[in-house]
């Protein structure tokens, strides 16, 4: 019995894990795709300077120079684009891989447009209320209670082999007797004649008559000399109790230092985000303000496309911690056993 729900509860751990795998892939889909927009605004960016240098080069504003930077500056976004693109590609592939949807003959070409986008509501997570629940629903640490109790029955059983056996045995009869004719006394001519003479059919008779029954009663006492095999038995299943508590309370350890974890993750990808916005927010202002003191000489198309660049980091960055904190999101459900729960599964 132990056995067969410890089998149900890693049925349910399994299904746990693969869909938080599967909403981590989603996730990094859509990863995938917000980095490649702000490659593509960076890229746009660059090409808008690039018009306007050769604009201002070919009134004789600028050096042409300039016009090189700014081609340079294009090329290398370029690439960024590409990289972009095969980013996407490869996170496709590891959520078809995940979903693996098997009625479609060719997975490795079906589309996939992704519909959820991820959302900034903050969640503030307690230590303590993330550990009672992780305590009462980790599968892990449910699996390993009983394990411990399996243990714990195995040891009974052992200690149970080091006493002699005793055995009571008894049994209770019905004879049905009958038989040819023979004399009574001691000889056969004596002139007497058996009351027991009868066929088959009188001894069926005399059976079920009950007159004539059987008994027996007794004991038997059984104990191996030296009893080593069985006292090697018990001594090596208190060693795998022992070992099972051992590791039960790494379990323990374990959890908490996951549940910490992810609990500790989730608040501070929560202020990374704030953080990344504000300054995605400076950085826009930074970069007009430049473009703005070019546009009256003042400043060069270095520091514009160096402005950009940051523009794009901070881009990037925001991107980056808005997907951290979903994905930490999924991590602290998974570390706490809630999540199939959360997903009404």
């Amino acid at each position: 019995e132990n056995q067969k729900e410890i089998s149900k509860i890693r049925l349910a751990s399994k299904v746990n894990d693969i869909v938080a795998q599967t909403e981590v892939a989603y996730w990094e889909l859509i990863s995938a795709i917000e980095i490649m927009k702000v490659r593509q605004r960076s890229l746009e960016l660059a090409d808008e300077l690039l018009r306007k240098n050769r604009i201002q080069v070919d009134v004789g504003v600028l050096a042409p120079v300039e016009v090189l930077a700014a081609e340079a500056v294009v090329a290398a976004r370029k690439e960024g684009i590409i990289t972009a693109r095969v980013a996407i590609e490869a996170a496709e592939d590891r959520l078809r891989r995940t979903m693996n949807p098997k009625e479609y003959k060719d997975m490795w070409n079906l589309k996939i447009e992704p519909t959820d986008q991820p959302l900034f509501v903050e969640q503030r997570a307690s230590v303590d209320e993330a550990l009672q629940k992780a305590f009462s629903r980790r599968y892990d640490y449910r699996a390993a209670k009983i394990e411990l109790d399996s243990r714990e029955i195995r040891v009974k059983v052992a200690k149970n082999g080091l006493l002699p056996r005793v055995d009571l045995t008894g049994g209770l009869g019905l004879n049905g007797l009958s038989g040819e004719t023979t004399a009574l006394g001691f000889t056969r001519n004596s002139g007497n004649r058996s009351p027991l003479d009868g066929n088959y059919a009188d001894s069926l008779h005399e059976l079920l008559s009950g007159d004539f029954y059987s008994w027996r009663a007794g004991f038997s006492v059984e104990f191996p000399l030296g009893n080593v095999s069985q006292r090697s038995e018990y001594t090596k299943r208190r060693l795998e109790e022992e070992q099972a508590r051992t590791g039960f309370h790494n379990l323990e350890l374990t959890i908490e230092e996951q549940v910490r974890q992810a609990v500790r993750k989730l608040q501070g990808d929560m202020e990374r985000v704030k953080a990344t916005r504000v300054a995605t927010e400076l950085a826009k202002q930074r970069l007009e303000a430049e473009e703005r003191k070019l546009e009256v000489g003042i400043s060069t198309s270095f520091e514009v496309l160096q402005l950009q660049q940051d523009l794009t980091a901070a881009e990037n960055n925001a991107v980056r911690a808005l997907i951290d904190y979903n994905e930490s999101q999924v991590e602290l459900q998974r570390a706490t056993a809630t999540l199939l729960e959360n997903r009404k599964i």
